[in-house]
């Protein structure tokens, strides 16, 4: 019930990534247009968004922001009412068998049932008695054609209610942190974003939001801050939460590479010779070494990546004499 979580649904309808259901196609559509101003909606939105109901989601919105009710006949409307008129939930068609069409509640739930797995023989031996009953309560037979359409329109793709209201939460909870704790919540996006098909995709998509929309700041790897995976660093000077590039994350290094790298990192290195020593030292070969460099990092002011990187390969290629030598010249 946070408001928080209304307000974060309808301001930022561009930074939908890694909430529940709605991060993409027509669930986020329904949540745009209807803008839910609370659970309830939110439910409607992810259950209607279905062949069938789907074709009544610009009437739900008009009902969700103006308050604009269609009216289909007034019993009916007593049921659906709550859903902008709009057939959303299965448990509506029992309603309306039995409260609108007199039936008991065993057989509405039979009409349920077969409209809901798309039983073609049972919903025929159905609909004559449902026009008898409507005639029997003086429902006019346009209105009763109207309502068994729309259950032959959206069988089998109808929700059952507390299915659509238990995704609600799960939207509403994972909104509700995004809106609340935005770092935390990217961070443990990039962190599983190696789950994704895509991962190195679906990464870029996230820090590219980040940037968008927040003012958290994606900081380069560095072979001193970073750890294996990423994580909040906080600015000293404002006290802003931004996100360290993970090590692991970095082309190249692999899981079995952290472990070599770990005596590697406690290290402080005053020079390029340094490091290439201490790299050496570590059991850390040159590719490894080399996406070290080529993603920052290891970084010496005025020498290129590239420049880095060529003076370590050619650093390996030397003797244990020559590198002597060269070490003569480090500061030139």
């Amino acid at each position: 019930n946070d408001p928080a979580i209304y307000e974060y649904l309808n301001r930022a309808q561009n930074a939908y990534m890694g909430l529940f259901q709605i991060e993409e196609g027509t669930t986020k559509e329904a949540v745009v247009k209807v803008g839910p101003k609370d659970i309830d909606a939110l439910t409607v939105c992810l259950a209607i968004s279905r062949p069938g109901a789907l074709k009544y989601l610009d009437q739900y919105a008009e009902y969700s922001r103006k308050g604009t009710l269609k009216t289909i006949y007034p019993a009916i409307d007593k049921v659906l009412g709550v859903t902008g008129n709009v057939l959303v939930y299965q448990e509506q068609i029992t309603r309306i068998c039995n409260e609108v069409f007199g039936m008991s509640l065993i057989d509405a739930d039979q009409v349920r049932y077969a409209v809901g797995k798309k039983k073609k023989e049972e919903m025929a031996k159905w609909e004559p008695i449902l026009y008898t009953n409507g005639s029997a309560r003086g429902i006019p037979d346009e209105v009763t054609k109207y309502f068994w359409d729309v259950c032959n329109a959206s069988a089998d793709y109808l929700f059952v209610l507390a299915h659509a209201v238990c995704y609600a939460y799960l939207t509403a909870s994972t909104t509700y942190l995004k809106a609340k704790y935005p770092a935390a919540f990217y961070l443990n996006m990039l962190r599983l974003a190696r789950e994704e098909p895509n991962a190195l995709e679906y990464m870029n998509a996230i820090m590219a939001e980040m940037r968008a929309f927040t003012q958290i700041q994606i900081l380069a790897p560095d072979i001193l801050k970073s750890e294996a995976d990423f994580s909040i660093e906080k600015d000293p000077e404002n006290g802003l939460e931004h996100i360290r590039f993970g090590i692991s994350h970095i082309k190249g290094i692999s899981d079995l590479t952290m472990s070599k790298l770990a005596s590697f990192r406690r290290g402080t290195f005053s020079s390029k010779l340094e490091v290439f020593e201490a790299a050496k030292a570590a059991g850390v070969n040159i590719s490894t070494l080399a996406a070290l460099i080529l993603s920052g990092c290891l970084s010496f002011k005025g020498v290129s990546r590239t420049k880095l990187l060529l003076e370590a390969q050619l650093y390996g290629l030397l003797s244990d004499n020559q590198k002597g030598k060269v070490k003569q010249f480090i500061e030139e």
